[in-house]
């Protein structure tokens, strides 16, 4: 328990970290945040979790403390309202925004972890390159009777970097949000009689 707890001051302190009235994509050059912008909103997001990922990064303890928490501390409130007011400029149904901020934060979370295991796990930038080329050279050998489409795209699965796959979670979660909203929205809308 006394571990959890850690975590979660660790958290809070890395959360307090990530500025959200600094100057940056969406904001005003006097400290206030600017207004989320409809036009763009996904950028805002895009910037939001970025930096958010670049501070747990640093706090692998933290990162970690995040996955499974409910935003209940002042710090991570007034993230999580900057980051759904960006989303409601989207124009995202209030479900979406609910459940697609807890989806944002575990990505983000998950992907600073893995990030900070590479960066504080002792191994040297030599070290995770050497590891990295191991793991697409063993993709490369695999018989491709037994895995054929795995061993078809494995210099896709295997030359994106952190940085790469983490945009494109991203952005794979921002259309998702987009689609899931999109369908809410239409099955919802009363049905024009002709």
């Amino acid at each position: 328990r006394r571990r959890d707890e850690a975590g979660g001051a660790d958290h809070e302190q890395a959360l307090a970290a990530v500025d959200v009235t600094e100057p940056s994509a969406g904001q005003q050059s006097d400290g206030e945040r600017a207004q989320p912008d409809p036009r763009a909103w996904r950028e805002q997001l895009h910037q939001m979790m970025g930096d958010l990922r670049a501070v747990l990064v640093s706090h692998r303890d933290a990162a970690l403390a995040g996955l499974g928490r409910v935003p209940t501390s002042r710090n991570v409130l007034i993230a999580a309202e900057a980051v759904v007011a960006v989303m409601r400029a989207g124009g995202l149904s209030d479900r979406v925004i609910a459940l697609g901020l807890d989806q944002l934060i575990l990505h983000v979370s998950a992907a600073a972890f893995e990030d900070g295991l590479m960066e504080h796990g002792g191994m040297s930038p030599e070290d995770v390159q050497r590891y990295f080329a191991e793991v697409h050279a063993f993709y490369e050998r695999l018989p491709t009777d037994r895995f054929p489409v795995l061993a078809s795209i494995a210099p896709e699965m295997t030359s994106a970097d952190g940085d790469e796959r983490f945009e494109f979670g991203l952005n794979a979660l921002i259309a998702g949000l987009e689609a899931l909203s999109a369908a809410e929205n239409s099955s919802t809308a009363p049905s024009q009689e002709r």
